[in-house]
């Protein structure tokens, strides 16, 4: 009798672990709505751009990620452009700051690195069947 209670409160515990992790899970999970789009400066410092659908909010998401390969520390700003075939268009500026060689910088639904503007909603107004995303570097050093 005594190895059944501790049984049952074992699945129980299991049980509510699984439950509480599994909340915490969709709430930080997303679902890809545009590819990312990749875009390189001469100097090796990469930018990726792509549209999710965050899980949490029902909120669509323009995520940047940024990536100095240059081999130098960097202070970078950059200007994003996302524009449809019917002439709508979003215009993200993400201000300067500095990025070290081989560091990564990133956001996503769980809303990281929001000071740096690596995530922001995605204006409704976007077709997002025809999008098209530039980027202007801004680059200091």
């Amino acid at each position: 009798m005594k190895n059944t209670i501790i049984l049952i409160l074992f699945i129980i515990t299991c049980f509510s672990a699984n439950i509480a992790y599994s909340q915490q899970n969709s709430e930080n999970s997303e679902r890809i709505i545009v590819p990312s789009y990749s875009f390189e400066h001469e100097i090796h410092f990469d930018v990726f751009v792509k549209i999710i659908k965050c899980e949490k909010d029902f909120k669509e998401y323009v995520i940047i990620t940024t990536f100095n390969e240059s081999g130098a520390s960097r202070n970078v700003g950059l200007n994003v452009k996302l524009f449809d075939k019917k002439g709508n268009e979003q215009i993200i500026i993400v201000p300067p700051f500095t990025s070290k060689f081989n560091e990564v910088f990133s956001s996503s639904c769980k809303g990281e690195n929001l000071d740096k503007n690596l995530r922001i909603e995605l204006l409704s107004l976007l077709d997002k069947s025809s999008i098209n995303i530039a980027v202007e570097f801004n680059i200091a050093n």
